[in-house]
């Protein structure tokens, strides 16, 4: 069975940047469906806050990645991931939406038909809300999308900075002084685990408890299961923040590869990246299989054909 790849944002920057060659890129987008292959939610919105973070002279570079995606996926985006893995796994409707669908290909379109960040926030652009609702003129702006897709990030980086706090209050001293985030006698309350199957267990209990679902330690065992790549790669940056000076804070990528690979849920999805250090953190998952570099997906491609 050939998988359907969830293309990590790096791709399409790279791509943009010719980094991939064009002769790798037109072999991709031969095999894609008519119906293109879906952009994640996560890609499109580290796409967005790219196009927000520019300067208006960078505008039409910073455009170009967004355009690859549209061509792509044919304007098709996937739902939220961490929403997409709870249905997949419980089976039914989750709350907590962020953006649907909907909303995101609305802002997709808009983006890539604009030619500049001035048309797009104040004389905006028309376009073509559905087959039924004909078209319509809008503007966007990026400063408030960009501060709607920075909360999640942030709101994940406050939580690891919570748990440092809780067992090294000092841990900002330490890492500036000695290179390392936590004492050798502090790291081990922060990431080891007598019984790393367990963990993995407990973490999906956390997942199921912040979407209000009640404690089921079997529907737990069994999402830790579909989520193996999510609970490694957060362990591996858990050991990585407590034995170097890594400053997490600074990463934000982190956050986006963790939501990338709840895809993962979906046995027919594979993750595709340009980021080989994410390859080696999750080396030991289990779902490692279905997380390939751009050139091995590419070459899968051709062997299949």
């Amino acid at each position: 069975m050939f998988l359907t790849p969830v293309i990590d944002t790096n791709v399409f920057i790279d791509v943009s940047k010719g980094n991939i060659s064009p002769q790798e890129w037109n072999i991709a987008k031969k095999a894609a469906p008519k119906k293109g292959w879906p952009v994640s939610a996560v890609t499109l919105g580290e796409l967005l806050l790219g196009l927000a973070r520019s300067p208006e002279r960078n505008y039409a570079q910073a455009l170009k990645p967004l355009r690859l995606a549209w061509d792509l996926s044919r304007g098709r985006v996937l739902p939220d991931p961490f929403i997409f893995a709870m249905e997949k796994v419980i089976g039914g409707p989750c709350g907590r939406v962020t953006f649907s669908p909907a909303q995101m290909k609305d802002w997709f379109q808009i983006v890539c038909i604009s030619n500049s960040r001035e048309e797009l926030e104040n004389r905006g652009v028309t376009f073509k809300r559905n087959l039924y609702r004909g078209k319509k003129r809008a503007t966007l702006n990026l400063t408030t999308i960009q501060r709607m897709l920075e909360t999640r990030q942030q709101r994940f980086i406050e939580g690891i900075i919570a748990r440092l706090d809780s067992v090294h209050p000092e841990w900002r001293t330490t890492r500036d002084r000695t290179r390392t985030t936590l004492p050798k006698g502090v790291q081990d309350q922060f990431v080891i685990h007598s019984d790393p199957e367990q963990w993995k267990i407990d973490m999906a209990l956390g997942v199921l408890s912040w979407v209000d679902l009640e404690p089921d330690v079997a529907m737990a065992r069994h999402l830790s299961k579909k989520i193996d790549a999510v609970l490694v790669l957060i362990d591996s940056l858990a050991r990585q923040v407590a034995t170097s000076n890594y400053k997490f804070e600074e990463r934000h990528s982190d956050v986006a590869d963790i939501l990338q690979l709840y895809y993962l849920v979906d046995e027919r999805f594979c993750f595709v990246t340009q980021e080989k250090r994410l390859v080696q953190l999750i080396k030991d998952s289990t779902q490692i299989s279905r997380v390939l570099d751009f050139s091995t997906f590419v070459r899968q491609l051709v062997e299949q054909r």
